[in-house]
C-alpha cells in the first residue's frame, strides 16, 4: 500500500474532537500524512449524534468530493443511524463503528514494506494529544438516557464504563509526557461506574427523586476524582459533560474541596420549559435545575457555569422558549452552546413529533440567546 494523504472531518461533540485526534495520531503511525481536505486521497469523517445539519453537511460534502477529479476514499465513523448507513453505503468505502474504527484503519491501511515492522493495536494504543499542556479523556461510553433528540443510544450503544485502574494508568502516562490538566468525558459523565451496579443496589442509592447518587458511600465518579487527585500529577481537572439529574450532593463537595477542580462546569439545560424538557426526556424540571444551580454556586461561589441550549424544539410556543430566556437570566451562564433543532431520521423526536418551528423562528430564538449569554 501506497502512502495516503488524508483528512479527518470531525462532526459533532468534545467526544469526536478526541476520537479524530487519535485517528489522526493512528494513520499517522501507520505512515500516512494529514492534508487539505481537497487534495486528500482518504478522508475520515466523524458524524454527529444530535444535528441533523450535520448529516446535511456530509450529503453535501460527498457530492462535492465526487465532481473533483482526484478520487477519495472516504470513510465515516462516530454516530450513524440505521437508516443513513442505508443511505450513504452506495456512496462511501466504509461505515465503521467507532469502537472498530482504529483497529480497521490498523488492518486496512497498513503500510509494510520488506524492512518495515508491522504495526499492532498495542504498539500504536499510547495516544499522545498534540496539546502539550491539557488532554480529554474518555471514562464512559454510550448512554442510557435516551433524551429524544440524540442519537448516541443507538449509535454507541448503551452507556459502559471503562476501568478506573485504565483510567489511571493513561492519565499517569500523559502526565509523563508534561500535561497537567485533563478533561474527562462522557456523554453523561457524572454516572461513570453506575451502568456496572446490580439495578436493586443501584435504586437503594438514589435520592427520593430516584435519580442522583445519596449513598453512604461516595459515588463511584467522585472515587474516580479522588484517585486521580491523590496521584498529585494533575493540576487542573474538569469533566464533559455531567446530566444534571446525576449531580450528587457528594460530586458538589468534591468540587467545592478539591485544589484541582477547574472551577468551570458546562451544565446542559436545553430548554428552561417543563413541557419541553418532558418532550425531551430530560429528566428533571425547570424548578429542579434552578434549585442545583443554586446548590452549585453556594458550593463553589466562584464557579464559571456554561450549558447547551436546543431552540425551535417540536411544538416550542413563544411562551416556552420565553421561559427558556428567563431561566438564562436566572442563572446567568458565561457561555452556551445553543443549537437549531432539526429532525434527525431515526431518533424518537423524529418519530414522535412534527417539525413545526419555521426556520426563520428557530434563527431569531438563536439569536435571541446568543446576544444575551455569548454577545
Amino acid at each position: 500500500m501506497h502512502s495516503y494523504g488524508y483528512n479527518v472531518l470531525v462532526l459533532g461533540c468534545q467526544h469526536n474532537v478526541y476520537d479524530g485526534e487519535k485517528i489522526a495520531h493512528v494513520l499517522d503511525q501507520l505512515g500516512h500524512f494529514s492534508t487539505s481536505e481537497r487534495d486528500a486521497d482518504l478522508i475520515i469523517i466523524l458524524s454527529c449524534s444530535v444535528r441533523q445539519k450535520a448529516i446535511d453537511r456530509i450529503h453535501g460534502k460527498i457530492g462535492y468530493w465526487r465532481k473533483l477529479k482526484k478520487p477519495k476514499k472516504v470513510i465515516i465513523t462516530a454516530c450513524v443511524l440505521p437508516k443513513e448507513k442505508e443511505i450513504f453505503k452506495p456512496v462511501v468505502d466504509a461505515i465503521v463503528p467507532p469502537t472498530e474504527i482504529i483497529d480497521y484503519l490498523i488492518k486496512n491501511y497498513q503500510i509494510v514494506t520488506s524492512n518495515a515492522t508491522r504495526v499492532t493495536p498495542t504498539k500504536i494504543k499510547d495516544f499522545i494529544p498534540k496539546d502539550c499542556k491539557h488532554a480529554y479523556v474518555p471514562i464512559t461510553i454510550g448512554c442510557n438516557n435516551f433524551c429524544t433528540y440524540c442519537a448516541v443510544p443507538f449509535t454507541r450503544g448503551r452507556e459502559a464504563s471503562r476501568l478506573e485502574s485504565e483510567i489511571l494508568l493513561e492519565i499517569e502516562n500523559l502526565a509523563n509526557t508534561g500535561i497537567s490538566e485533563i478533561t474527562l468525558l462522557g456523554q453523561n459523565v457524572n454516572s461513570f461506574g453506575l451502568s456496572d451496579w446490580n439495578p436493586r443496589d443501584l435504586r437503594k442509592n438514589r435520592d427520593k427523586t430516584g435519580r442522583a447518587w445519596s449513598g453512604v458511600n461516595p459515588s463511584p465518579f467522585v472515587i474516580l476524582l479522588d484517585q486521580i487527585e491523590k496521584t498529585g500529577k494533575i493540576q487542573k481537572l474538569s469533566f464533559l459533560s455531567p446530566n444534571p439529574q446525576d449531580m450528587s450532593d457528594d460530586l458538589l463537595d468534591w468540587m467545592a474541596k478539591s485544589s484541582i477542580f477547574s472551577h468551570e462546569l458546562n451544565l446542559p439545560v436545553q430548554s428552561g420549559d417543563d413541557e419541553v424538557l418532558h418532550r425531551m426526556n430530560r429528566r428533571y424540571s425547570r424548578q429542579e435545575y434552578l434549585d442545583l444551580v443554586k446548590k452549585i454556586k453556594k458550593a463553589v461561589p466562584n464557579i464559571w457555569l456554561s450549558t447547551d441550549v436546543i431552540v425551535g424544539f417540536p411544538g416550542e410556543t413563544i411562551e416556552q422558549f420565553e421561559n427558556t430566556v428567563n431561566l438564562v437570566k436566572q442563572v446567568g451562564f458565561k457561555k452556551a452552546f445553543i443549537g437549531q433543532y432539526s429532525p434527525r431520521p431515526g431518533t424518537i423526536s423524529a418519530k414522535l413529533y412534527v417539525d413545526d418551528i419555521p426556520q426563520k423562528e428557530k434563527k431569531r430564538r438563536w439569536k435571541v440567546l446568543d446576544d444575551l449569554i455569548n454577545g
